[in-house]
């Protein structure tokens, strides 16, 4: 129970969290770098930074993965010849993986273009605003039509047109509701148009970043839910780049497991995070972290297996905005560039061998635990 000093009423409200840390023979987080910052003071303690070094401070344990159920040799939602076990066979396990899953979603069908995936909530923490608003930046713009000559057949319809965005699920582009036949129509339509796009834009295309440094434009899929915006956006992603991404307002278990095998690299760019579950899972399929270097993710994420965001602020100011976008442009960039090197694979390899299971952190857990049985044992 609860009582006397470890309780503060603030505005008639009582936070229990608080009462916690106080009477809490033992304060544990879910990293020790997570922790650090905790104690450190600033937004990251929560107005409790004090009541944690008063309680004698707090420990941090990296969490793990299920190691059966993130298996890339065994998963049942990879397709037979998808499946690899060591870094020898991940190229072809993600090379059936990538042609499944562009195949699925409407993308082009390349190997030749770098994969990036995001799975996660659709919050602030999680960084998926920084994404959208770096994405001029990374991704190739849409091609413009090519103008008609005279006698030529008609173009296909534009991904604006009402009618396509009809097709393509936005039923309200149309002032009235289209018959069964109609919508079927212009569902093929839709399929029309994403296959022109493939047949025209079948090569993958190049950019260059502010140092001149040429990078290969990749393929983008993001799967996740949270907030109506950016459900919002993730909707109209594929509007933006036809053909080469995809946004998944959804939770998808499958989806998810075909997504991390089938990418090349795995944007994780939170403003904060305790532990960074999405990352340990990115690494078991060969998918390298593109990730911030912050909380957990600094202490189970090897800079030679990733790609390091340097810390982003957490604050919303429009000047924090832009340059924590700036440096997360800068970092997928810097890994695009390295698509397909030796040194893009050497990550991909590291990032496979990276023991991110719960063998590690259940023994830091069984010794911690054992302790405090035994000195409160001897109380």
């Amino acid at each position: 129970m609860l009582r006397g000093a470890a309780l503060r009423r603030n505005d008639l409200r009582v936070n229990w969290l608080q009462g916690a840390l106080r009477l809490a023979d033992l304060r544990v987080t879910v990293s020790p770098t997570y922790a650090e910052e905790v104690m450190g003071g600033g937004s990251a303690g929560a107005g409790l930074t004090d009541v944690v070094r008063a309680s004698g401070g707090l420990a941090g344990i990296v969490n793990g993965v299920d190691a059966a159920e993130w298996d890339p040799a065994t998963d049942a939602h990879l397709p037979g010849g998808g499946r690899f076990s060591n870094p020898a066979d991940v190229h072809a396990g993600k090379r059936v993986c990538k042609a499944l899953l562009q195949r699925e979603l409407g993308l082009v069908v390349s190997d030749q273009e770098p994969l990036i995936c995001f799975i996660g909530r659709l919050e602030d923490q999680k960084g998926v605003d920084l994404v959208l608003a770096g994405l001029p930046e990374f991704m190739a713009p849409k091609p413009a039509p090519a103008p008609r000559e005279p006698g030529a057949p008609p173009r296909v319809p534009d991904a604006d047109d009402p009618y396509l965005r009809t097709a393509l699920g936005a039923a309200d582009g149309l002032p009235y509701q289209p018959s069964g036949l109609m919508r079927k129509a212009m569902e093929l339509l839709a399929q029309v148009h994403r296959e022109h796009l493939v047949l025209t834009n079948p090569l993958p295309s190049t950019g260059r970043d502010r140092s001149g440094r040429e990078f290969v434009h990749p393929q983008l899929v993001m799967l996740g839910t949270g907030k109506g915006w950016l459900e919002t956006a993730l909707r109209d992603l594929d509007k933006s780049y036809p053909a080469r991404a995809v946004g998944l307002p959804k939770f998808d278990v499958r989806l998810s497991h075909l997504l991390l095998a089938a990418s090349d690299y795995c944007v994780i760019p939170s403003r904060f995070e305790p532990c960074g579950l999405v990352a340990q899972c990115a690494m078991r399929y060969g998918s390298i972290p593109i990730a911030t270097a912050t909380g957990g993710m600094r202490d189970f994420i090897p800079a030679s297996a990733s790609y390091l965001i340097p810390a982003l602020a957490r604050d919303g100011e429009p000047e924090c905005l832009e340059d924590s976008v700036g440096r997360l442009v800068s970092t997928v960039q810097g890994a695009l560039a390295e698509y397909g090197t030796e040194r893009f694979r050497h990550k991909r390899e590291e990032c496979m061998v990276q023991d991110v299971t719960w063998k590690g952190p259940g023994e830091v857990w069984g010794a911690m635990l054992s302790g405090l049985s035994w000195g409160l044992s001897r109380s």
